[in-house]
């Protein structure tokens, strides 16, 4: 439990109002004088605020809400009960010590009769407080913390669609394929009718995720948007271009953040494919496991050294982790495997449902977030 030095100002002024009441309980009886009643008062709130230590530790281990109300009620209930004999016990130490110290021979002394309710009472009122106070600070925080991550995303998305956007219209796409439709509306004029229908989907799919303020699309359109987009490609690289396509149909009907998969297919030919004479195979599998999509995106190119991928100039991947991160938190991510000579592999995961799941292949992905 890491707190800052001014939390801990803050708790222990939290406490002095408590601390003044019962001040002026113990003067207001007339028997003691000042220096008693303030030996009184710390060993009663001094303990309480030593123990409520202990209290915050067990918020930070059992957080609000709960995923099992009534286990954490119940349990809620036991430490209450807990701090309040562990208070009682506390204040009777403190009160044989003092006594014991006083007359110079051991002298037990504890709360009974009437006075052990009431500080049990007292005990269970206190850690309510302490434990409602605390649930209070770490709902405002988690709720900052959602309006900065969602902030954070839609400034993620904005840079990630315009990003999509200038890799589409660079003046190298747009000059190899007009290029190559040309040559086909001269020898292939039906070839070309279609292709310029793939542009054109294309096209209207980035405008369209432009225009709308939804972040999410089917993963169906995402999934027509690469093809159009391999389509396009393969008139320029021809038989270089090798794409295997593995693709869960029930699969697609999942949503997705627009511009997810395509940076990854795009990222494979960009880099394994167009360099090269040979080319490259591009494999992409879509499926779902458990309550997770996975998306991967494999090549058989020359690969990368691991210790260069992080630090890459390129956007494209980049932002596909920022977004992932900002949208889902440690639910949704990226990994990457690769080495020199060995190709190049990217897996995203994105929850469909609350929680996730692991499978056994995860060991074999070394290179993760």
């Amino acid at each position: 439990m890491r707190r800052s030095p001014r939390f801990w100002l803050v708790y222990a002024s939290a406490w002095l109002p408590y601390a003044v009441l019962y001040l002026l309980i113990f003067l207001s009886r007339g028997r003691v004088g000042v220096g008693q009643a303030l030996a009184d008062v710390l060993s009663n709130v001094g303990t309480a605020a030593v123990l409520g230590v202990g209290a915050l530790a067990a918020t930070d281990r059992m957080r609000w809400p709960a995923t099992r109300p009534v286990a954490f009620f119940v349990a809620q209930a036991a430490l209450a009960v807990a701090y309040a004999a562990a208070w009682w016990a506390a204040i009777a130490g403190v009160f044989t010590l003092r006594v014991s110290l006083a007359r110079g021979a051991w002298s037990p002394r504890y709360l009974g009769g009437y006075a052990l309710p009431w500080q049990m009472f007292s005990g269970v009122m206190v850690y309510a407080a302490i434990a409602g106070i605390a649930y209070a600070v770490q709902a405002a925080g988690e709720a900052r913390e959602q309006e900065a991550r969602a902030a954070r995303a839609e400034t993620l998305r904005a840079r990630a669609e315009l990003q999509a956007l200038r890799a589409q219209l660079n003046p190298h796409f747009l000059f190899n394929t007009l290029h190559s439709l040309m040559a086909l509306v001269r020898h292939e004029p039906d070839q070309a009718e279609a292709a310029l229908e793939r542009f054109a989907g294309l096209l209207r799919y980035t405008l369209d995720a432009r225009r709308t303020e939804v972040d999410d699309v089917p993963l169906s359109r995402e999934w027509a948007f690469v093809r159009d987009y391999l389509a396009l490609e393969r008139i320029r690289l021809g038989e270089r271009l090798c794409v295997e396509e593995h693709v869960d149909p029930e699969a697609l009907d999942h949503p997705v953040p627009a511009f997810t998969l395509q940076p990854l297919v795009e990222n494979a030919v960009r880099h394994a494919v167009a360099p090269h004479a040979r080319g490259a195979r591009v494999t992409i599998a879509i499926r779902r496991v458990d309550d997770t999509l996975e998306l991967r995106v494999e090549d058989d190119g020359p690969g990368a050294d691991p210790a260069s991928v992080a630090g890459a100039a390129g956007l494209g991947l980049r932002v596909v982790r920022q977004r992932l991160e900002a949208r889902y938190g440690g639910a949704g991510r990226m990994e990457v495997r690769t080495a020199a000579g060995e190709g190049f592999a990217v897996r995203v995961r994105l929850p469909v449902a609350a929680g996730g799941a692991e499978t056994a292949e995860e060991e074999r992905w070394s290179y993760a977030r």
